[in-house]
């Protein structure tokens, strides 16, 4: 049975986990023990070590077939940004190329990576030019995942979201201001169709099937941000939102609704996804209407 060792064992890789468990021999690398029941499989086994403390990777086996990168950092700074994507993940590799492992990487990136801010399309062959340090240290990140083999992938994921990630639904809850003209343009994607990607991109590495080296996924639907939070408001009864009449001009506009700003004058970008569909991947949820219609209303 092939292997999988996943790096980083947030939400994403844990459900991730319980989906590949039929199919694949599981290891898991975290920084902090696992302190409760996230009803993993047995057979997973975890690894506790710091990707920035290079000495803690001796222990690290390296004959797996494949693995996943989805690191997230302590703290939502630059300097953190750094340590985890750039310092952790080429202390990764490197301990990896040191014993001429074979294995071959998924990195999980963001559209952050994008700087275009006036509505343009992008794909995978856009300009990549981030206008924040986290967007450059996630490029990085990325440069090094590319430059360690031919065969391995990147995915760009948008905006993730699901019933536990709801931080825009929440503000549309309590009454929020958005830029209605011009439109700011959002992205995103459900977490269960990120660990859906994943897997099948897993399976087809593991079918030695040709893949490209970047897959952009976000849903079929970028939508001016002003617009989802009318529909979700409308929904589940919330206050309609209010069109804000002054916007702020210091917005990072480079990912999606998520970003802590959400007054702008940018209208940010719309994210093509035909790449992945065209290799055969089927989204659970399309459109932003469909998953969001499944959270829950706390009101």
């Amino acid at each position: 049975m092939a292997s999988v060792l996943m790096v980083g064992f947030g939400k994403l890789a844990q459900q991730l986990a319980t989906q590949l468990s039929n199919d694949f021999e599981l290891a898991g690398v975290k920084r902090t023990t696992l302190t409760q029941d996230h009803n993993l499989p047995s057979s997973l086994s975890m690894h506790y070590l710091d990707l920035n403390d290079a000495t803690t990777l001796t222990s690290l086996p390296t004959d797996f077939d494949f693995a996943v990168i989805t690191l997230s950092p302590d703290a939502m700074t630059d300097d953190a940004y750094h340590q985890t994507y750039v310092k952790g993940v080429h202390h990764l590799l490197e301990h990896f190329k040191s014993v001429h492992a074979n294995t071959r990487f998924i990195y999980v990136s963001s559209t952050r990576v994008y700087g275009q801010n006036s509505g343009e399309w992008v794909d995978e062959q856009s300009e990549t030019l981030p206008t924040s340090i986290k967007g450059k240290c996630l490029l990085e990140a990325e440069n090094l995942v590319l430059s360690h083999s031919l065969n391995n992938c990147v995915v760009r994921f948008s905006g993730i979201y699901n019933h536990k990630r709801t931080r825009f639904f929440k503000r549309v809850q309590q009454g929020v201001e958005l830029q209605k003209l011009p439109p700011y343009y959002s992205n995103r994607i459900h977490q269960d169709d990120c660990v859906g990607i994943i897997c099948f991109l897993l399976q087809k590495m593991k079918a030695n099937q040709p893949l490209d080296p970047i897959y952009l996924c976000s849903d079929h639907s970028p939508t001016p941000q002003f617009e989802v939070a009318e529909w979700i408001a409308n929904r589940f009864d919330f206050p309609s939102p209010k069109a804000s009449s002054n916007h702020s001009s210091n917005s990072d506009s480079s990912n999606n609704f998520s970003t802590d700003s959400f007054l702008t004058k940018n209208q940010g970008k719309r994210c093509d996804s035909s790449r992945i569909r065209q290799l055969g991947y089927q989204f659970k949820f399309p459109s932003f209407q469909q998953g969001y219609a499944e959270l829950p209303n706390e009101k």
